[in-house]
């Protein structure tokens, strides 16, 4: 089940390389939860392969608003806005990376197509592999949100988390893909938020 949404995160994140690599930034500490605000009208349309990137004004169902990252004791939640949330297109994928003391890596996925608008939502390792853990998604297009979170425990209940977050529409056709960066005005950015500490 997980197979093509697995290389729907996966088709993202090489898009992304494919544009820029961008050292990440050392950040200081914020406890319990960081909320990230995105400017809007800031989606680039990219060509299959990730070539071609061109501002894509008007895209507002991959655009986010707002992305909150919180950890609790017990918990772990990504909860993203976005301007105008709509059941259209071929599929949206929303990728969350993770990063614990030890720089391993985690991505959550959430991905809803024409078929299951109420999406899936899966953890996998940074090589791409499964993580059995149950996930809790709800995609509510009347509030424009995205939330999803997981036991801690799923990523080794880590002293803080780092994260960052992408979000890509699939519309008509495959030959373009619309991205959105939740941490930066540019995709190939990919700067990481904050260290998250358990609340």
């Amino acid at each position: 089940m997980h197979r093509s949404a697995r290389t729907s995160v996966r088709r993202t994140a090489t898009l992304v390389a494919a544009l820029a690599l961008v050292p990440a930034l050392a950040a200081p500490a914020v406890a319990g939860s960081r909320v990230v605000l995105d400017a809007r009208d800031d989606v680039v349309r990219v060509d299959e392969g990730g070539g071609n990137p061109t501002p894509a004004p008007g895209s507002s169902n991959a655009d986010f608003l707002t992305t909150t990252f919180t950890q609790t004791a017990t918990r772990v939640v990504i909860k993203a806005e976005f301007t105008d949330l709509r059941r259209t297109g071929r599929r949206l994928t929303v990728s969350v990376d993770m990063r614990d003391p030890d720089h391993h890596k985690t991505t959550a996925g959430v991905v809803a197509t024409r078929h299951d608008r109420e999406g899936t939502a899966f953890l996998m390792t940074g090589r791409g592999r499964d993580i059995a853990c149950p996930t809790r998604l709800k995609v509510s297009y009347s509030r424009n949100t995205v939330r999803v979170g997981f036991p801690r425990s799923c990523v080794g209940d880590p002293r803080f988390l780092q994260f960052r977050a992408l979000s890509e529409e699939v519309r008509r056709t495959w030959k373009h893909t619309y991205l959105d960066n939740a941490l930066s005005l540019g995709v190939d950015q990919r700067f990481w938020t904050r260290r998250v500490y358990v609340d």
